[in-house]
């Protein structure tokens, strides 16, 4: 009976380890992330500050208003 090179032997674990990691994964799609969606234009027009939000993915202006002073 041959005796067996230790490098081999786990040079063999290492590639059937490999493979079924390989075998086992699979893709999955994870959902759109929100972060950076919006952003915030603020202005000061007659000393009066005013902000807009955008929507980044279609350019659309959300919602605008005036920043109230406490």
């Amino acid at each position: 009976m041959k005796k067996i090179d230790l490098k081999s032997f786990l040079l063999g674990i290492l590639v059937l380890a490999l493979l079924l990691v390989i075998l086992g994964s699979e893709y999955v799609e994870t959902p759109a992330s929100r972060i950076g969606k919006y952003q915030v234009a603020a202005a000061a027009t007659n000393k009066t500050p005013k902000y807009i939000i955008i929507d980044t993915e279609n350019g659309q202006i959300v919602r605008t208003g005036y920043i109230q002073e406490d």
